[in-house]
């Protein structure tokens, strides 16, 4: 086991050392053209902030494997289109809310995508050596944030479902384990991204951001 972190450790040293590879003009926001094709065929903008979460996902998945093998650039680079994803989300919320558009599906796409991202992001914390922790620490720490900003959205909705009548609320079985009060669902990728400035301006599925309650509510 020690031999094993001493060349993780080495490996990430000499990547971390070096500069990183140039990054190809179609990649240079962490996001590839296939990725951004992918995003811009989506018809609405709930798909389109799903489709982000679904690249987020594989992204914090493809950190994890790069960490496994040593590999720092990889690492960084996954880190990056993780997060560059995650901004996209949010941006495509934000623009969906301000044109009137019920948020929620996309809502609950990031409450799910981050809880599972934390889970994997402190894995990843917990095995690489010292100097590539502050990235991670900085992806988890927006991770948090996120996770946080979807669940008051959600919860805002719900409010204002159950003022106007409303008995349905859509997506609920789509929810995040750890939102309905069980245990997170560890078996994917897990949680994460940070709240894009000025994303509390926007009208998060269907109302304000301000003033949601962290719990769900029945």
């Amino acid at each position: 086991m020690n031999i094993r972190i001493n060349i993780l450790a080495l490996a990430f040293s000499i990547g971390l050392a070096c500069p990183l590879l140039a990054q190809a003009p179609e990649s240079s926001d962490g996001l590839s053209v296939a990725e951004h094709n992918a995003v811009s065929k989506k018809k609405g903008p709930n798909d389109r902030a799903k489709e982000y979460m679904k690249i987020a996902n594989q992204k914090a998945m493809d950190a994890r494997k790069a960490a496994d093998r040593g590999d720092a650039k990889g690492l960084d680079q996954s880190l990056r289109g993780r997060e560059a994803a995650m901004q996209g989300a949010m941006r495509t919320i934000q623009e969906g809310q301000s044109s009137g558009e019920d948020m929620t599906r996309a809502w609950e796409a990031v409450d799910r995508g981050t809880s599972k991202h934390t889970e994997v992001l402190t894995g990843v914390l917990s095995r690489v050596p010292d100097e590539a922790k502050p990235g991670i620490q900085k992806a988890l720490d927006s991770s948090q944030r996120g996770h946080e900003t979807a669940l008051q959205s959600i919860e805002t909705a719900r409010q204002e479902r159950t003022a106007r009548g409303e008995t349905g609320f859509p997506g609920r079985e789509g929810m995040s384990d750890r939102r309905r009060g069980g245990p997170p669902d560890i078996r994917e990728d897990q949680r994460g991204t940070g709240r894009p400035a000025g994303i509390g301006a926007g009208r998060p599925a269907g109302g304000p951001s301000s003033g949601a309650g962290r719990g769900r509510g029945r």
